[in-house]
């Protein structure tokens, strides 16, 4: 069961800053059919349920779509879709980073361009929505407009032509980006983003990665500074909609602070009082350093 809910709002109809509809059962998030209440799943093997039959499928998701009254219950956005399994099949969907034009395209970078933003320690980026638990230190959970945060110099924002058509995805979103730090070390923080035509910047999945944890667990030892590694990345699992008229967005950034702890910089596992150290950070793109995101695009109403 693939909800629209954060942590502490499991069947309600409202997460971070979006409301979903509830005029019908295949739009309100908080109708659970009989069949698909977990309880009723769980008695049935300890023989208190023996007339319930499970589903044929294996997979209820719901499709979280646009709020805006002319697509909000328009299918596949807020809708509720039985899939056979997770992820269905899909097909990659590339958008390609560049420095020009509108920063995310469907073709590939010719030439060859960098970009930077800086990490500073002391001045961290604050979580504004996420997978988080609504807790006293991170109160956000959910979708959240980024537009207050993405002000800031360092955070470097990436963005789709207008889509022409919906774009429905279902499954693992992924990154790949050719990074290098004048560091020790540094994190990689990427939020993917629905830029909608009112303006709002909607939180869609966010994920982070510790450069000297990749480095290690890929077998290339510690990150040597000014080298420039290929890392890929989930940013999580998604049944959604981009909605027409909308533009995809990648956000990328190196602190997402309380969601994850600061990176110092030094060597150190962590921040450490006044030791930690501004880390200047680079993004290439290029035809050989080819850094894009991969969109795992399924249609459920195809």
């Amino acid at each position: 069961m693939i909800g629209p809910w954060s942590h502490d709002t499991v069947r309600g109809t409202t997460v971070g800053e979006l409301t979903f509809p509830t005029t019908s059962a295949d739009v309100d998030p908080s109708v659970i059919p009989q069949a698909w209440d977990g309880l009723q799943w769980a008695m049935k093997p300890l023989g208190r349920n023996p007339l319930f039959t499970t589903p044929t499928n294996h997979v209820r998701a719901y499709f979280i779509g646009s709020d805006e009254p002319a697509m909000q219950t328009t299918a596949p956005h807020n809708h509720w879709y039985e899939l056979n399994t997770w992820p269905p099949v899909y097909s990659d969907h590339f958008l390609f980073l560049s420095s020009g034009a509108t920063g995310l395209s469907d073709l590939a970078p010719v030439g060859d361009s960098t970009v930077g933003w800086e990490c500073n320690p002391a001045n961290p980026v604050l979580t504004s929505g996420g997978a988080n638990l609504p807790v006293a230190t991170v109160a956000d959970a959910g979708p959240y407009d980024q537009v207050a945060l993405e002000m800031r110099t360092d955070v470097l924002t990436f963005r789709s032509a207008a889509l022409a058509d919906d774009l429905p995805i279902a499954g693992p979103a992924t990154i790949t980006l050719f990074v290098e730090t004048d560091a020790v070390d540094t994190d990689i923080m990427v939020k993917l983003i629905d830029e909608y035509p009112d303006g709002r910047n909607m939180l869609v999945a966010d994920s982070g990665v510790r450069l000297s944890w990749y480095t290690n667990k890929t077998g290339l030892g510690d990150p040597a500074p000014n080298t420039v590694y290929e890392v890929t990345m989930d940013i999580g699992q998604r049944a959604y909609v981009f909605g027409t008229g909308h533009k995809v967005g990648i956000d990328i950034q190196s602190t997402n602070y309380p969601r994850f702890d600061i990176n110092p910089g030094n060597g150190d596992p962590f921040i450490d009082g006044p030791n930690g150290v501004i880390q200047n950070n680079t993004l290439h793109m290029s035809e050989t350093q080819i850094s894009r995101l991969s969109l795992p695009e399924y249609d459920p109403t195809a």
